[in-house]
């Protein structure tokens, strides 16, 4: 079933991209601070450093506004703390934005703006308790994750001709927790490049 989707949206992407206005790779540094709560109240949470890359997609609709889409490996997740405890839970997802961009014109180069909804369909966990190895697994159990996460990006940055440079923070909707006893949804600051073809 999973290969099939992803397979199903590579396909996709491929025919919207034969008719894009432009389409190219880009890639970004994420810092992850998800929106946390646990039955530990001492807990807290920090910064996780990951990367984004893959390939993007421009429709033009207009002189001023383009649909923005694609198709991204996003490294999100968290890290927790206690006096007793630290936990890295750096999670790896395929994540599909769908963004409306507004462009202002400056001559040489162009501002924009953009906003829209994310889909992400989690591949791994990678989580770590004290330095060891944690084996946490996408499912339906109290100490499992769900898989898929949706949420909005907001974001801005300057295209230069072929080269784009931006800011984006996705706040996700889904508590990709299943205990009562905790929830967490994905924060998301990233710094990205693209380049066009």
């Amino acid at each position: 079933m999973m290969k099939q989707l992803i397979f199903t949206l590579l396909i996709c992407l491929g025919v919207f991209s034969a008719d894009a206005q432009k389409f190219g790779i880009k890639a970004g540094l994420n810092f992850a601070n998800g929106d946390f709560e646990d039955n530990n109240p001492d807990l807290t949470t920090s910064s996780l450093t990951g990367f984004q890359l893959g390939l993007v997609v421009d429709f033009t609709l207009t002189e001023e506004f383009c649909f923005n889409t694609g198709l991204l490996y996003s490294q999100k997740g968290l890290k927790a703390e206690s006096e007793n405890i630290e936990i890295e839970l750096p999670v790896n997802y395929l994540e599909i934005p769908l963004n409306l961009a507004y462009k202002y014109d400056l001559g040489e180069a162009k501002l924009f703006a953009l906003a829209g909804p994310y889909a992400g369909i989690g591949l791994s966990i990678d989580a770590k308790i004290n330095g060891e190895d944690e084996n946490i697994d996408f499912g339906s159990g109290d100490e499992d994750a769900k898989r898929l996460d949706f949420g909005l990006n907001i974001g801005a940055g300057m295209e230069l001709n072929a080269l784009q440079v931006g800011i984006n923070y996705g706040f996700g909707f889904t508590d990709l927790a299943n205990s009562n006893e905790r929830k967490m949804k994905n924060r998301v600051l990233s710094f990205t490049v693209g380049y066009f073809f």
